[in-house]
């Protein structure tokens, strides 16, 4: 018996057995029509026939093609050489090998997956002949795509080969009559329908698979026997477990004369599933794609937009049509010049990630995070997409940081850090020579403690205002500490800086000048030093300029506080129209009162003074706690109740009232010791303060308030009593009463 290969494809002929050439030739027809790639090769690496599809397969349009154009298959054929010496190791040891899946190399190099079933023919002394092999592309699954067709063979050792084939394939085959009977199938249809291959054969299909007496309407068999071409069908049987997709391929004789089919059925209940997965995903994208916060956009390999997410819209003001086939990088960017954008490296196949700047349709700039990558279909990449997160605020926030980190928040202008840091460079520069200039708010501790924080910081930001508007633009101005602010002039000589040293104290004068007798007078010392060249450490010369600043202080200390404590004493009679002759008045029947106990001279005259400047605190209080027409909340009562603490800080800040500091302090402590701040009680309390408490309630009472009439004399003097024992010394009540009884 030999092999021969006629038109390429694989046939055996036996001149003994000429009663079975027409099973033969059935038998070729197979091999021709079979959609798996069928050869014969040597051992030594050559093509001994091969049928079409193994010609197709590798990319030539006939089997002839193939069998001249290759020569060694290990180095043609096998991506890896080493492949083939594997596969033909497993040879000689197992005679036959299944499912052998390496890389195979087309003619135009590309490289497909293949699933060999290769078995080793000997020859009488034992010697490996050729191999036979059946081979599947497997490229995309990894699995048989293409499926062998049963074939009708006569010959036992060719059918059982063929046989063996057919059941190493998952997927149920079956070739099927012109009369729809089963003439051979595989292992896997037998198990399918739970069965011997034997039972089923030489019965109708329709009977085995679907229990009917006929052919069903959708069956492949029916169709492509009466069309004669190759014929699909999904079919979904209990029977059959799952749902299959079956495809029937018609079978020639070798007249051309139609003889029936295979049939290979696939299981696509996986496939379905995963489709209906897709359907699903492909819905759950959309919904991502229409409902995220952030804008998206889709452009293709030319970089032209042609899908956006109503976010986009939103962001930048575009509505599809307005983008559809503009640049990407144009329809966000239209000022960007730069040609390696981020979109082109996402066609290289990159992803991307950066902050970038984009603009609006009305060129609104907007901080975002952009994030894309490539759109790939089948591996190739067909677009891109672009994810835009509006990252505004955080820039903000990242640049409000980063100005707080080198500029002070109270005033705006430079801080300690920053001064440092330039000073440093200074010190390495060409910009000699370099001034420094030391200042110091003078005062800034008295007004903080009499009149609060508030009142600081007001004179602070003048400071600043002041300083920085007598200063050059190129100079720099930082706050270095509470009070102190330090001037950095570069290219400025000595000579130049005592000009802007004397334009600062002009301005302060000019100020002053203008305003008010109540006004905080503003008073800045100042001390600077000049580095004339590199040689100069500049930090010597900061401390330089700051010594001459601290003796500038010194000399003004007492003038300044004296200064500032009469703008108080201004403010309080500016500001308590109430009190211009409610002060007089109160003062006057303090002497009297105090003389009719027996005060000392001494006594009597801070007593005075006391009437005058009791409520000296009040200038520490908020206008509209002090003038409030109704009834003060608990929250506003516990602010007015820090008036004799904020008088007593004032006074003790004065030579001339430091001796009545105390007496202010303890002005509203009562008889019981209910009164504030100290809590004392009868005689613990000065005696000028306990008639300053009788008198100051007694003209309070005898004169008119906006929310109610003045009392008589005779009806202040009830109240006088009531309170008497509670919140007035009764003895001194009484006495205070014989005096204004006898007026």
């Amino acid at each position: 018996m030999q092999e021969h290969s006629t038109s390429g494809y694989l046939f055996t002929s036996n001149n003994s057995l000429q009663k079975e050439r027409d099973i033969h030739l059935e038998y070729q027809e197979l091999v021709k029509n079979a959609p798996i790639g069928i050869f014969i090769s040597t051992p030594e690496g050559l093509f001994y026939s091969a049928n079409p599809a193994m010609a197709l397969m590798l990319g030539y349009d006939t089997p002839e093609e193939l069998l001249n154009s290759i020569t060694d298959i290990a180095s043609q054929i096998y991506a890896e050489p080493s492949d083939r010496e594997k596969l033909q190791d497993l040879l000689k040891v197992h005679g036959q090998v299944f499912n052998h899946e390496c890389r195979w190399l087309r003619r135009d190099g590309t490289q497909i997956w293949v699933s060999n079933n290769a078995y080793a023919v000997q020859d009488k002394k034992g010697k490996i002949s050729h191999y036979q092999a059946f081979v599947v592309d497997i490229t995309r699954q990894k699995m048989a795509e293409e499926k062998l067709l049963e074939q009708k063979s006569l010959a036992e050792l060719a059918r059982k080969q063929w046989q063996r084939t057919f059941d190493t394939i998952p997927d149920p085959i079956a070739l099927i009559d012109t009369e729809h009977r089963i003439i051979r199938s595989n292992k896997a249809m037998a198990m399918r329908l739970e069965c011997a291959p034997g039972d089923i054969e030489g019965r109708f299909c329709y009977e085995v698979v679907h229990g009917l007496s006929e052919p069903p309407d959708f069956c492949p068999h029916s169709k492509m026997l009466f069309k004669g071409s190759i014929q699909k069908a999904e079919i979904s049987d209990e029977r059959l477990g799952g749902i299959f997709e079956v495809t029937a391929t018609p079978m020639f004789d070798a007249g051309g004369q139609l003889t029936g089919s295979v049939h290979v059925a696939r299981d696509i209940t996986e496939r379905n599933l995963a489709e209906s997965r897709i359907l699903i995903q492909k819905s759950h994208f959309q919904s991502i794609f229409e409902n995220t916060r952030d804008a998206m956009a889709f452009f293709d390999t030319e970089e032209r937009v042609f899908n956006i997410n109503s976010q986009f819209t939103s962001m930048f003001g575009f509505e599809l049509s307005e983008v559809r086939g503009l640049n990407i990088n144009l329809a966000v960017d239209p000022e960007k010049k730069d040609p390696e954008h981020g979109y082109r490296r996402i066609l290289r196949g990159e992803n991307m990630e950066m902050e970038a700047v984009c603009r609006t349709k009305q060129g609104r700039p907007i901080h975002v995070l952009l994030k894309g990558g490539p759109v790939q279909v089948d591996g190739q990449i067909v677009g891109g997409y672009a994810i835009y997160s509006d990252i505004s605020d955080r820039k903000h926030v990242e640049e409000r940081l980063k100005y707080l980190s080198l500029h002070d928040q109270l005033t705006g202008i430079y801080n300690r850090a920053y001064f440092e840091n330039e000073l440093l460079r200074l010190a390495k520069s060409r910009e000699h020579p370099i001034t420094i200039i030391c200042f110091d708010v003078d005062g800034l501790k008295m007004v903080n403690d009499t009149l609060g924080h508030e009142h600081g910081d007001r004179l602070l930001k003048l400071s600043a205002k002041l300083l920085q508007d007598s200063l050059r633009e190129s100079d720099v101005l930082a706050r270095t500490g509470g009070d102190e602010f330090v001037a950095l002039l570069r290219r400025t000589s000595r000579q130049d800086g005592l000009k802007i040293v004397e334009r600062i104290r002009a301005r302060i004068k000019a100020y002053n000048q203008k305003g008010k007798p109540d006004q905080i007078p503003l008073s800045i010392s100042v001390g600077f030093a000049c580095g004339e060249d590199e040689a100069d450490d500049l930090a010597e010369v900061f401390r330089e300029a700051d010594d001459l600043m601290y003796r500038d202080k010194l000399s003004k200390d007492v003038t300044v506080r004296a200064l500032i404590m009469r703008a108080l004493i201004s403010s309080m009679e500016e500001r308590d129209f109430i009190s211009r002759g409610h002060a007089h008045r109160v003062e006057d029947l303090c002497r009297r009162l105090g003389k009719k106990v027996q005060l000392s001279e001494k006594q009597i005259s801070n007593l005075a003074l006391l009437a005058q400047v009791h409520d000296l605190g009040n200038v520490g209080i908020p206008d509209h706690i002090l003038f409030k027409p109704g009834p003060l909340t608990d929250e506003e009562w516990e602010v007015m109740r820090t008036h004799p603490e904020k008088g007593y800080r004032i006074a003790s800040s004065n030579p001339v009232l430091a001796e009545i500091a105390g007496l202010i302090l303890r002005h509203h402590e009562r008889w019981d010791s209910s009164g504030y701040p100290l809590g004392l009680k009868k005689k613990e309390i000065p005696i000028e303060c306990r008639i300053l408490a009788i008198v100051d309630a007694f003209d309070a009472m005898t004169s008119d308030r906006p929310y109610r009439k003045a009392l008589s004399v005779s009806e202040a003097g009830r109240e006088l009593r009531k309170a008497a024992g509670i919140q007035f010394d009764p003895d001194l009540v009484e006495v205070f009463l014989e005096i204004v009884g006898s007026d």
